[in-house]
C-alpha cells in the first residue's frame, strides 16, 4: 500500500525492515529519554516506569515456564487464539504446522528463556541508572544485549564452509566448460549433485540460476514444481545438448527424436547424456503461427505435433511476410555473445524468422544489419526477429529506458545533494571568518 511494486517481490516480509528500523530509532530515544530522566523525572513518572521495568521481564519469566513445563498445551491455546488454521494447514505429506511447531518446542523454550534473561538485563540496567547509580557507559552497554543476542541467533544460519569445495572446478564441469556452441544442461541426478553447481560454473541450466524466473518462462518451465522440465518437446526446444542422471537411469528409445541419444561419459555416479536433438541456440524457419495469448502457445509447444525447429509461434504478426520455401543453404550462428549484446550472422534467401532461445524481455532490443527491428515473443517466452532475405547480422543489445531514467534521477539528486552540502560548509566557514575578524 505503502511503496508500490513490493508485493511483486519474491519476499514481501522483507518489508519489515522499515519497521524495524522505526524500533530502532525509538529504542535510541528512549535510552536518551532515561539518561535524561536520571535528574529529571518526577516520582510518579519513575513509579510507573518501575512496574514495567519489572513486570515485563516477570511476564517473560511466566512464558518461558509455562513453555517449559506445559509446552505441548501452551501452543495449543496459542493456536486457538492466534491461528486457529495451523492445525489444519498442511504444509507437506501428513505434517500440519501445528505439527512444526510441536516439532520446534525446544527452539521456542530456549528463546524464551533468553528473552526472560535479556530483558531482565535490560529493566536492571535501566533501573540502575533511574536511581543514579549508573551512569551513561552503562546505557551505551544495552547497546551489547542486542547484539549478543542477534550473534546466537544468526549462529544458527551462519557457519563455515571450505570455498574450494563449493567452488572449484570439478571434472564435470570442467568437460561442460569445454564443449562447443550455445547449450543448456539439465541436471537430473536428484542429489547426486548440488542444483547450483552448473550455474556456479557459468554452465547455462534449463531451470535458471534461481527460483524468480520470468513469469512467461516459468510459466512454460511448468511453474515452481517444474513440472515440464523433462517434457522432451520443451529439452529440445530450449537447447538441452547434455543432461547428467544417475548411470542406473536412461531414457526410453527415441524419448527425444530421431537422432541417438547415448552417455557420452561418466563421472563416478554421474553419466552426461548427449541429446543431439537439441536446437541450437538461434535458428531460422519459414513457418510461424501467431497465437495471440502466448498461455495458449504453450499446449503447443508442450504436446503439438509440429515440428518447432520449423515452426515459431508468436503472438503478433512479424513485420515481414515470410514464405514457406526451401530453407536447404539458410542459417544462423552466434558469432558474439556477452551479457548485454549478442551478434548472429545469418544467411537466408528470403524472408525468415530468426528464433533466438534466450528470454525475451522489454528492454533488449534488435537491429539487422544496423536498423532497428521490432523483436518479438517466440514460443510464449523466447526471442524472435524478422529478417529479410539477404541479411547478414543481426544484434541484440541491452539498452533499458528504466534503468537509464533511475540512472539520471540518482546522478541529479547526488550533484543537488553536493551543491548543498558546498553551501552550507562555505557559509559555515565565511561566518566563522567574520567571528574571528570581529
Amino acid at each position: 500500500y505503502l511503496i508500490p511494486k513490493v508485493k511483486s517481490l519474491r519476499a514481501p516480509s522483507m518489508i519489515m525492515f522499515i519497521f524495524l528500523f522505526c524500533i530502532a530509532l525509538l529504542a535510541g530515544m528512549g535510552v536518551q529519554k532515561i539518561i535524561d530522566w536520571k535528574n529529571g523525572a518526577n516520582q510518579e513518572t519513575r513509579k510507573k516506569l518501575n512496574y514495567l521495568l519489572l513486570g515485563f521481564p516477570a511476564f517473560l519469566f511466566l512464558m518461558a515456564f509455562l513453555f517449559s513445563f506445559a509446552g505441548p498445551k501452551m501452543i495449543s491455546i496459542w493456536t486457538s487464539l492466534f491461528y486457529s488454521e495451523a492445525s489444519t494447514t498442511v504444509v507437506q505429506r501428513g505434517i500440519t504446522k501445528f505439527d512444526l511447531a510441536i516439532r520446534n518446542l525446544p527452539a521456542m523454550q530456549s528463546g524464551a528463556w533468553f528473552a526472560f534473561l535479556f530483558s531482565g538485563l535490560s529493566a536492571f540496567m535501566i533501573w540502575r541508572q533511574l536511581n543514579n547509580s549508573g551512569n551513561v557507559l552503562m546505557m551505551a552497554a544495552l547497546v551489547l544485549i542486542p547484539v549478543v543476542d542477534g550473534a546466537r541467533f544468526n549462529g544458527r544460519f551462519i557457519g563455515v564452509a571450505d570455498p574450494h569445495a563449493q567452488f572449484d572446478a570439478t571434472p564435470l564441469t570442467q568437460h561442460l566448460s569445454t564443449q562447443p556452441g550455445k547449450f543448456r544442461t539439465l541436471n537430473l541426478t536428484g542429489g547426486l549433485l548440488p542444483k547450483s553447481l552448473l550455474p556456479q560454473h557459468k554452465i547455462d541450466d534449463v531451470t535458471g540460476y534461481h527460483g524468480n524466473q520470468l513469469r512467461w518462462y516459468d510459466d512454460l518451465l511448468g511453474g515452481p514444481n517444474l513440472k515440464n522440465w523433462t517434457n522432451p518437446r520443451f529439452l529440445n526446444l530450449v537447447g538441452a545438448r547434455y543432461i547428467l542422471i544417475p548411470t542406473d537411469a536412461s531414457f526410453p528409445p527415441n524419448y527425444f527424436g530421431a537422432l541417438p541419444v547415448y552417455a557420452e561419459i561418466n563421472f563416478g555416479n554421474v553419466n552426461v547424456v548427449d541429446n543431439r536433438n537439441a536446437f541450437g541456440r538461434v535458428y531460422l524457419v519459414n513457418k510461424c503461427e501467431v497465437i495471440p495469448d502466448r498461455k495458449d502457445i504453450y499446449p503447443q509447444v508442450l504436446n503439438g505435433t509440429e515440428d518447432l525447429s520449423k515452426m515459431a509461434y508468436v503472438e503478433e504478426e512479424p513485420e515481414l511476410p515470410i514464405p514457406a520455401d526451401s530453407m536447404a543453404t539458410d542459417s544462423a550462428r552466434i558469432i558474439f555473445y556477452e551479457q548485454d549484446s549478442i551478434v548472429v550472422a545469418v544467411s537466408c534467401t528470403a524472408n525468415r524468422l530468426l528464433v533466438f532461445t534466450d528470454n525475451y524481455y522489454d528492454s533488449w532490443h534488435a537491429f539487422v544489419d544496423g536498423q532497428s527491428a521490432k523483436l518479438m515473443r517466440s514460443y510464449g517466452s523466447f526471442r524472435a526477429v524478422a529478417i529479410p532475405a539477404g541479411a547478414k547480422e543481426v544484434v541484440f543489445k541491452y539498452e533499458s529506458e528504466r534503468y537509464a531514467k533511475g540512472r539520471l534521477v540518482t546522478l541529479v539528486t547526488s550533484l543537488y545533494l553536493l551543491v548543498v552540502f558546498g553551501f552550507f560548509a562555505v557559509k559555515g566557514r565565511l561566518r566563522k571568518k567574520i567571528f574571528t575578524e570581529e
